[in-house]
């Protein structure tokens, strides 16, 4: 084989992604079925046809996938799931902070931890009195207290166990960060003990470092532009508004946010720079260059891209020591392999992938567009061969971007339009204030170097606020981003690779560019005509979460939510299902019970969504947790009127209900504490019923044209004795994802997709 560590460490790590998506079983089912081809193979004398490098690294990659899926299984049966019964535990844990804390506000901090003895947990209907959590488990532990524990000080409290995820990708994420738990003080106010250690390991004096960085920048540049310094800087993303993190999604620059590639390559290349600036041998400068490639990854928190990107500078440098050029997809397959055999659940961090699908870009897809798009332009004459160099670092950046646009569908559910655009406009300038950043942390330690860290930190602070209205610009745009929920979208982005590779094989360098302006006009008339069809449309969609009800309307670049009832935690529900759809910010919040547990935990959504306007049923109980919410958004208080919204849309409440009405279609919202009977016979008249929770009192006294939509699956037999099922469809979000009608005003009601109960 020509790359043998590029082939094993790509198919190692494509085979992990593939078992993550497909579960245990199937993962089982292939590494069989894998095993039994490398198997044939093996006792085959000759493979048929084919060159001998093909019968050579085709039994490597059978291989290397066989381990994958073989590995993954073993972690996920014998490390993963057994930890899974501890949730909803109880247990009192000595545990050792193990990364610097995270203050949320409220003396409310959050941290990683690591158990420190094998700990008796007590949990509920498991048929034994306790089950056991093993030494070194890691938890994300949420507590209150007003003395921030240092990196490895020791705690000790009586916990409560969960999952810390909501969604299939926060699994993952949380499986790749190697943390399977959460926890918090079993009671409310719960004592936490903290004491020092003894002794600490030499990663504590990196944390230390890093904690030293962070708090020079953020004392001498406050608020966001200096949690901007920091998180591009070091990696530390703690201070960031949440607000500002959607508009770097937004404008497809995120990766920005995390130390990658473009982070370690800096440092380590700088280094060497000054190195031999210094007339230092150029082999003790490459050993030197990859320490501090080593030291970087240290003081960034050995984060999976970080890793990715330090490994593979060890190798170059490496490589230079020893006088040996290193090939670059084999440092990539091997950096790949090394990260993923210790922890192969490391395949689904989502830095990790978008760090391996851009540098995978940039080394196979890059020098394909330099043949095909920038030398034909540099060969020409006169005033067009100045045109290389723009047309180069656009080649750079689609090179880079086009391999993550499968993986920002899949988690961020949308495709950043405007990604090339701001790339262009955002990396050099955010290379400049990363190098800046460093520079304040060695800077720090010399008692004469305050006017030169003053005046870093003035030009990053002058960058960071450039880069923070260029996304904020951005995310305003109505088409900076379409969410992949769209038709249009998944078939483009599933028929835009097959019309590329069709128009080279068919004529080459024409072809390719014939399938590139094809796929632009495809996905230029496919917004064109979605808007063209959704104008004058409103669609209301019931949001999956959980036990809660929240419906989301939306209209053109309109969006607003109705928050009707749910736990404190269904707010942090509807902000992370709202940043899913790609929705920005909420012309208005209409809360109609005040006295709901949803209210209580307002205050996350309204810091995570821009809101005009909230609205309120009569005064309860939270009435003052609404009141307190920021300046810029306008209270109102609609007590059995009407909440008027957009040209032709009303929300009644009366009684408990909410009656929405857009132009002559009616949706009447029916919370489970209600009674038909309190409703006149007009107003039972709908052309769809929600129920919250369980259906209301006399509710078959109700009319509904389109049917019924249940937002809890647990209730659906109750709901199919109140409202037959003969008589009236009756469709369910909780848990099964989100049901979207779409209506013109006319008492027309559409579904887009909706579950059925298990069974029917």
């Amino acid at each position: 084989m020509k790359r043998p560590l590029a082939t094993l460490g790509i198919v190692f790590f494509l085979s992990l992604i593939a078992a993550m998506l497909m579960g245990l079983n199937l993962s089982m089912t292939a590494a069989a079925v894998f095993l039994t081809v490398f198997l044939f193979l093996l006792i085959c004398r000759r493979m048929p046809g084919g060159r001998e490098a093909a019968r050579t690294s085709l039994p490597a990659a059978l291989l290397s996938a066989v381990a994958a899926f073989s590995l993954f299984c073993c972690f996920e049966v014998f490390v993963y799931r057994p930890v899974l019964p501890l949730a909803e535990g109880r247990a009192l844990v000595r545990m050792q902070v193990t990364e610097l804390p995270r203050e949320l506000g409220g003396d409310t901090v959050r941290c990683e931890v690591r158990v420190l003895e094998d700990t008796p947990v007590q949990v509920e209907g498991q048929g034994v009195p306790y089950l056991m959590m093993p030494k070194g488990t890691r938890l994300l532990f949420t507590f209150s207290s007003e003395t921030v524990p240092d990196a490895y000080d020791i705690l000790e409290a009586e916990v409560g166990l969960y999952q810390p995820w909501e969604t299939w990708w926060d699994e993952q994420q949380c499986k790749a960060d190697g943390i399977y738990l959460g926890a918090g003080t079993y009671s409310y106010g719960g004592e936490v003990k903290i004491r020092k250690p003894d002794s600490v390991p030499l990663y504590y004096h990196f944390i230390q470092l890093r904690k030293k960085a962070l708090d020079t920048v953020m004392e001498r540049l406050p608020g966001d532009p200096g949690a901007l310094v920091c998180s591009i800087s070091y990696g530390y993303k703690g201070d960031l508004s949440d607000q500002l993190k959607e508009n770097f999604r937004v404008a497809g620059i995120y990766h920005l946010l995390a130390v990658s590639g473009l982070h370690v390559g800096l440092v380590a290349q700088a280094f060497w720079g000054l190195l031999l600036m210094l007339k230092v041998n150029r082999r003790l400068a490459a050993v030197l260059a990859a320490g501090a490639a080593v030291f970087f990854m240290a003081l960034t928190g050995f984060s999976p891209s970080v890793m990715r990107a330090g490994i593979m500078c060890v190798v170059y440098f490496g490589g230079l020591a020893l006088r040996r050029e290193a090939d670059s997809l084999n440092s990539l397959g091997f950096a790949l392999l090394v990260m993923t055999v210790a922890s192969p659940f490391a395949a689904g961090d989502v830095g990790l992938l978008l760090s391996a699908g851009s540098t995978g870009g940039l080394l196979l897809i890059l020098p394909v567009f330099n043949k095909l798009l920038v030398e034909p332009v540099r060969r020409r004459e006169g005033w067009r061969r100045m045109l290389a160099k723009p047309v180069s670092a656009l080649c750079v950046t689609f090179a880079a971007t086009l391999p993550t646009l499968p993986i920002l569908a899949v988690v961020m559910r949308r495709i950043s339009l405007a990604a090339p655009l701001c790339n262009l406009l955002a990396v050099f300038p955010a290379s400049v204030m990363m190098a800046m950043g460093c520079l304040v942390l060695p800077l720090s330690f010399s008692p004469f170097a305050g006017p030169l860290i003053r005046g870093l930190l003035f030009l990053a602070g002058i960058i960071a606020r450039y880069l923070t209205g260029l996304v904020n610009l951005v995310a305003s745009w109505e088409f900076a981003a379409v969410s992949v929920n769209e038709l249009y979208v998944v078939m483009w982005i599933l028929a835009g690779l097959p019309v590329l590779y069709a128009g080279w094989r068919l004529s080459k360098k024409k072809g390719l560019r014939l399938g590139v302006c094809a796929c632009v006009l495809a996905l230029t008339g496919g917004l064109l005509v979605n808007q063209t069809m959704m104008r004058g449309v409103t669609s209301l969609t019931v949001l999956d979460v959980g036990d809660g009800s929240a419906l989301l309307l939306q209209r053109g670049g309109h969006a607003g939510l109705i928050l009707a009832e749910g736990g404190r935690r269904t707010p942090l529900l509807a902000a992370r299902a709202l940043r899913q759809r790609g929705v920005g910010r909420l012309d208005f919040l209409l809360c109609p019970d005040v006295e709901s547990n949803a209210v209580s935990g307002i205050g996350y959504l309204t810091r995570q969504i821009p809101i005009d306007t909230v609205a309120q049923g009569e005064m309860g109980y939270y009435s003052g947790t609404l009141e307190h919410i920021p300046a810029e958004q306008e209270l109102l208080t609609v007590d059995g009127g009407a909440f008027i919204f957009w040209d032709d849309g009303k929300a009644v409440l009366r009684d408990g209900f909410v009656q929405i009405r857009v132009g002559d279609t009616s949706v009447l919202l029916c919370p489970s504490v209600s009674n038909a009977a309190a409703l006149t016979e007009r107003e039972r008249c709908a052309n769809l019923l929600i129920f919250t929770q369980t259906p209301p009192l006399h509710a078959a006294a109700f009319t509904a044209q389109a049917g019924v939509l249940s937002c809890n699956k647990e209730t659906i037999p109750a709901v199919t004795k109140a409202v037959p099922w003969g008589i009236y469809p009756i469709k369910i979000t909780g848990n099964d994802g989100d049901v979207t009608l779409y209506t013109r005003g006319r008492g027309d009601v559409e579904f887009q997709r909706y579950a059925l109960p298990e069974g029917w």
